[in-house]
């Protein structure tokens, strides 16, 4: 059954199912992207990627174009300026070094960022907790990046991920916004129209269009413009119709633990006692960042129960 815009109506559980299905597959994309970069410049990959996707949703939803609205517009290109700012930063990162693994933890970042770019867009103040969840994350990924005996400031390639981070919460907070009351699909056309043409003026300027990918790297840009650009997006755009961004967030963030486990798994990536105590107060600091305010409310709720 369809939903007054066009989008389907699904239940709670069936939209969280969904933006489960996305984690899963965003997080073998870092293991597929990293593979891929092998003999392409990042450029040349995110405009392959966003060139799969655009023209797959351009052909299947040509009937629907006629029903954009300035709105739809509006969001479409919202969404899409922290999309291609997602992108390019992370597969910068990846391009120079940093593994997949550990870029699927700093990207899972976004959620301890999240709440505080809702408060500037919909004037609601964070709780509490959301403070302290940031600077839990951030110590973990401080254990995750850093060499303590060499140098205090992270890398290059792992400053570019964070920056992904920051602009991938910013997608999520967008996509909340407009998905709730606009048709997905079209947005959905929007974002990838608009980050596939900035990605060819940056890639046309520094990388050019030249190369010669094995096949191997034609089946990893199949993946990731068909399935975790294209069909991850596109899920996720209408996952989050019936969730909050926060909630949308926490069940996004599980992509770090599954780009890790992939990334151990089929690039033989290690992570030593440190990374992994770094990765675990990542994932505490999202959990806090989510729960922590639920049962700061549960207990007020008890202890007004206890006065009454």
């Amino acid at each position: 059954m369809n939903s007054d815009n066009g989008g389907p109506r699904l239940s709670a559980p069936a939209a969280d199912a969904i933006l489960f299905l996305v984690a899963l597959i965003w997080g073998l994309g870092f293991v597929i992207t990293k593979l891929a970069l092998g003999d392409m410049g990042p450029g040349q990959m995110i405009s392959v990627r966003f060139g799969i996707a655009f023209i797959i949703m351009l052909i299947a939803q040509r009937k629907r174009l006629r029903f954009i609205t300035r709105r739809t517009l509006l969001g479409g290109l919202a969404m899409g300026v922290f999309l291609t700012a997602g992108f390019w930063p992370q597969t910068l990162g990846m391009s120079q070094g940093a593994d997949a693994g550990k870029a699927a933890f700093i990207t899972g970042l976004n959620i301890v960022f999240v709440p505080f770019l809702s408060w500037m867009a919909f004037r609601r103040r964070p709780p509490g907790t959301a403070l302290v969840a940031m600077a839990v994350a951030l110590a973990g990924m401080a254990l995750l990046t850093l060499d303590f005996r060499v140098s205090l400031i992270p890398s290059r390639a792992d400053m570019y991920v964070l920056l992904c981070a920051l602009a991938f919460a910013g997608h999520i907070v967008t996509t909340g916004i407009f998905a709730r009351s606009e048709d997905p699909m079209l947005l959905t056309v929007i974002q990838f129209g608009f980050a596939l043409l900035v990605s060819l003026m940056i890639t046309g300027f520094t990388e050019g269009f030249g190369f010669a990918p094995s096949a191997n790297n034609l089946l990893s840009c199949a993946y990731l413009g068909m399935l975790s650009t294209c069909a991850a997006f596109l899920l996720q755009t209408i996952g989050q119709r019936y969730t909050t961004p926060t909630h949308a967030s926490l069940i996004l963030v599980m992509e770090s633990v599954f780009g890790s486990l992939f990334g151990v798994w089929l690039l033989r990536e290690r992570l030593s006692a440190q990374m992994v105590l770094g990765c675990a107060l990542i994932v505490a600091g999202i959990l806090i960042g989510e729960l922590g305010a639920q049962l700061a409310a549960w207990l007020r709720v008890r202890a007004a129960g206890v006065s009454d």
